[in-house]
């Protein structure tokens, strides 16, 4: 008779605790939307950058036969008021064409090869210039074989004198980007490839449940075509915070060869999962971020980044049933995620959701 009553009692407070957890998510879901993560706010968002990213691209084709995409925390609606989100913007030169296999080379057209081979890092390759540019140096290198080269720093030094000719002075690099601190706008230069390479398939071929991404989402992924962006130089430093007994190691390449290297961007394509969440995934997103703001920043820096969270967020959508994103679930879907994260961060590796062979905590 006792274990009846003991098991009728643990019933009932598993079921009090469940009541409390819905209340709760209700509770976390209702303030969310209260400042601005719902449904009308976030399209709103999207709408105005899509606008924005279309005026913009009609006025560079005009000036500088530029592509403009605006990427990042902005154009998803994954921001709030108080995030204070970065802007980010990517021109693409739509007058050079980038092509996998040499046949698809048209000698009337400026074109650039990709070319990789077993000493190329992960996500990047080279690009060899099958037109005769203008200027040959300092912006190019031509190698043992007599193939010419283009430089990654050449984009970066092109933009750089083209915005301070535009008057915009406070100008810094952090990576492959340029950021323009009055603006609050980091800007960056690409090429596009229509084609998708081999390890940019990764999303397509890995074992998954397979609702999710859908089947119509899949296609669009595979006609998104990549991005290709300059690398940045990494150079050989050690730090040790005795307060916080943190250590990091920053590696440096001895040659210029990371000057030749260009990095396989899928900007197209993680807008577009993106895009696709639902509204309860969308605030599981965001509240990860401010987690990550307020509690792991200022303890870790930047080194956790909110690309990070959003690989993890979409892991975990692949990876779980569609039925259990609700609002009333928020907590435990929360959960999930942090504890997915906190995995990833034990064994120090965090796969790229779209790029095979990247481990996102390398850099």
């Amino acid at each position: 008779m006792t274990a009846v009553k003991e098991a009728h009692v643990r019933r009932a407070l598993e079921s009090n605790n469940g009541n409390k957890r819905i209340v709760t998510s209700a509770a976390l879901a209702k303030a969310l939307s209260d400042i601005g993560v719902n449904e009308e706010t976030i399209q709103l968002r999207r709408t105005t950058w899509l606008y924005v990213e279309a005026l913009n691209t009609i006025n560079t084709q005009l000036q500088r036969h530029y592509n403009t995409y605006f990427f990042g925390s902005q154009s998803e609606g994954s921001t709030t008021e108080g995030m204070n989100s970065d802007i980010d913007c990517l021109g693409c030169h739509r007058k050079v064409s980038v092509i996998q296999n040499i046949a698809d080379r048209q000698c009337e057209l400026a074109q650039l090869f990709v070319v990789t081979d077993k000493s190329t890092p992960p996500q990047c390759c080279c690009l060899q210039i099958l037109f005769l540019p203008d200027v040959l140096f300092p912006n190019f290198y031509i190698d043992a074989q007599g193939r010419l080269f283009l430089k990654s720093n050449w984009v970066n030094m092109f933009n750089a004198g083209y915005l301070n000719k535009a008057g915009l002075i406070d100008i810094i690099q952090h990576g492959p980007s340029l950021t323009i601190g009055d603006l609050n706008l980091d800007t960056v230069s690409a090429f596009h490839c229509a084609k998708l390479p081999e390890n940019c398939q990764y999303i397509f071929k890995r074992p998954k449940p397979g609702h999710w991404p859908g089947p119509e989402l899949v296609t669009q992924l595979k006609d998104s075509g990549v991005f290709l962006v300059s690398t940045s130089h990494v150079e050989n430093k050690t730090n040790w915070d005795p307060q916080q007994r943190l250590g990091t190691l920053t590696v440096r390449t001895f040659d210029n060869s990371h000057e030749l290297y260009w990095r396989l961007s899928t900007n197209l394509m993680e807008r577009r999962l993106m895009f696709d969440l639902s509204m309860s995934q969308m605030k599981v997103y965001v509240i990860m971020k401010i987690i990550r703001k307020e509690f792991c920043k200022p303890l870790v820096g930047k080194r956790l980044s909110s690309f990070h969270l959003k690989t993890t967020l979409m892991y975990c959508v692949e990876m779980s049933p569609p039925h259990i994103w609700k609002d009333k679930n928020l907590i435990q879907c929360l959960k999930l995620c942090l504890t997915i994260l906190r995995l990833l961060l034990k064994v120090r590796y965090c796969p790229n959701f779209t790029t095979a062979n990247v481990n996102l905590f390398d850099g």
